[in-house]
């Protein structure tokens, strides 16, 4: 995971693992968010987690004419 720390940060990800009573002892806490990155790892959009589906394949229509 240490390879991602890096990428997490530049598109300020948070994540954090915390010990737990689940099966597999433990449960994480994240960003929520859907990120649009183009071909070259520059940040386009960023969608919130209760963004509609329309409106994010709306951008992706204009994004790709």
């Amino acid at each position: 995971m240490n390879e991602l720390e890096s990428i997490w940060k530049q598109y300020g990800i948070f994540r954090e693992k915390i010990v737990s009573d689940s099966a597999i002892g433990y449960s994480v806490n994240h960003t929520a968010r859907i990120y649009l990155v183009n071909a070259d790892g520059n940040l386009r959009l960023s969608y919130g987690y209760q963004t509609r589906m329309k409106d994010i394949v709306s951008d992706l229509n204009i994004l790709l004419k």
